[in-house]
């Protein structure tokens, strides 16, 4: 988790230098470390998400709208 939350600091300044596929790159990452998404009841990761901090669960959702 640690891991993932210093990836999403990392994401905010590359994407205002517009560096892209770096940003891409940290995001596919990100995105492919959620194992935890095969693992939990349909019900859980709406559970999951809403415990999450707004700014991580806004970062994230731009992340995943980046051209790869």
């Amino acid at each position: 988790m640690q891991q993932i939350q210093a990836a999403t600091q990392q994401l905010l300044p590359l994407m205002v230098q517009r560096v892209g596929s770096k940003a891409a790159s940290i995001a596919e990452q990100i995105r492919e470390s959620f194992i935890l998404k095969q693992l939990l009841s349909p019900k859980e990761p709406k559970e999951l998400t809403a415990s999450l901090p707004q700014g991580f669960v806004k970062r994230l959702a731009v992340a995943s709208t980046l051209p790869l």
